[in-house]
């Protein structure tokens, strides 16, 4: 058996670190990584159901609800009944959450772009490549689910 990591295992290691360090910049603006993700989507959108937010922090629904929850309690989000499917429930930003989002841009710059870059060890050329082959992976990931 090979003591080389496993492609899976680094790109793991690679996204746990990357957060971690983002993490570190973000707990001084009392939020999290998912919140601050999630406060970054709502900006550029009106709603988005609960699902689709799990979907875009990449965690299950119930974890999705503990995030808004706890976003709620902030008033950085509110919920509401979607008119049109009762059953629905849309996750709106609140003028507390826009106001948060600004501070965080002109705070941060491009967080989390631009606080801890793991590529930036590889030139531009190779940048591009890495790049290249990540979507290419990505893709065919994809295609297996």
């Amino acid at each position: 058996m090979s003591s080389k990591p496993k492609i899976m295992n680094m790109i793991g290691f690679i996204f746990l670190t990357y957060r971690r360090q983002v993490q570190k910049e973000l707990s001084a603006y009392d939020i999290t990584f998912q919140q601050e993700r999630i406060l970054k989507y709502l900006a550029e959108r009106v709603y988005f159901y609960p699902s689709e937010i799990a979907e875009l922090i990449f965690c299950d629904r119930p974890t999705a609800s503990v995030v808004i929850k706890n976003m709620e309690k902030k008033n950085w989000v509110k919920k509401s009944k979607d008119s049109e499917n009762g059953k629905q429930v849309k996750v709106t930003l609140t003028s507390i959450g826009r106001k948060k989002v600004i501070m965080l841009k002109k705070s941060l710059k491009n967080l989390p772009d631009q606080v801890y870059n793991p590529a930036e060890c590889f030139s531009e050329n190779e940048q591009a490549q890495f790049e290249e082959l990540l979507i290419k992976y990505w893709n065919y990931i994809k295609t297996c689910s």
